[in-house]
C-alpha cells in the first residue's frame, strides 16, 4: 500500500476513547505534508492548464484576425 501512496494510521480503542486530542494530532501531523504537497501539485496543474488556454485563445484571435483582414 505505501507503494500507491497510503499511509495507515493504527489506533487502539483505548486511545481513542482516552487520548481522542492526540489521535487527531497524530492524523494531523500525517496529513499536512501530503495536503501541502497536494495544493501544490494543484497550483502547478492550474498554471499549466492557464497557459496553455491564454496560448490556444491567443491562437484563436490571432487566426480570427488573419481571417478578418482578407
Amino acid at each position: 500500500m505505501n507503494k500507491l501512496g497510503i499511509t495507515t494510521l493504527r489506533f487502539t480503542n483505548r486511545e481513542v476513547f482516552i487520548n481522542l486530542d492526540g489521535v487527531i494530532e497524530r492524523i494531523l501531523a500525517v496529513l499536512k505534508p501530503k495536503l501541502k504537497a497536494y495544493r501544490a501539485e494543484k497550483d502547478r496543474r492550474w498554471e499549466r492548464e492557464q497557459l496553455i488556454w491564454s496560448k490556444s485563445r491567443r491562437s484563436a484571435l490571432e487566426d480570427w484576425l488573419a481571417i478578418a483582414k482578407r
